[in-house]
């Protein structure tokens, strides 16, 4: 829907020959879904993450990645072998993209700043599984009373069920 509004002041005159515009329509519309799946966390090791990307239509795929990930790997499975098939990736940033990529990315670089770190994996595929490993969460450890521990765990990253080795040493009355 096209909407033209004018605001005329009093005394005022508008003349229009006429009006034209052109609607370009997607030259491809994709759907891309993107699954997260994150292995066992523990406190003092890297997290390991796996992101499957599927999209309607064979193309390059362009994801969001957390700025600490790293040893990123990506692969597609080979359609006549079934073998797992390494793609040549590129770590980027929103700013640094084509109009093509940011039209047919846009569904994800909405939710993402200028310079997030971005993923782009320049072999057209339909479905991607990205691994990858981030920072370790950590812990500290403080005495609150004699029998009292409380254990703070952080990362930068957001993490889920986080296992955490605790020594613990109850002394006898």
């Amino acid at each position: 829907m096209l909407s033209l509004i004018i605001e005329l002041s009093e005394n005022s005159t508008l003349i229009i020959d006429s009006i034209s515009y052109t609607l370009a329509a997607p030259v491809d519309d994709v759907n891309t879904t993107i699954d997260i799946i994150q292995y066992p966390a523990s406190v003092g090791e890297p997290v390991k993450w796996v992101k499957n990307v599927s999209r309607d239509t064979e193309g390059e795929i362009i994801v969001d990645m957390p700025s600490s990930a790293y040893n990123i790997s990506a692969h597609k499975s080979d359609k006549r072998s079934g073998r797992s098939v390494t793609l040549d990736t590129e770590m980027t940033s929103k700013n640094k993209l084509s109009e093509k990529q940011l039209y047919e990315a846009r569904d994800i670089l909405e939710k993402v700043s200028d310079d997030e770190a971005l993923l782009r994996i320049k072999s057209p595929s339909t479905n991607v599984e990205i691994e990858y490993l981030t920072e370790a969460p950590v812990s500290s450890e403080s005495l609150v009373k004699k029998n009292i521990k409380r254990v703070l765990v952080s990362s930068d990253t957001h993490y889920t069920d986080v296992v955490v080795k605790i020594c613990t040493s109850i002394r006898g009355q």
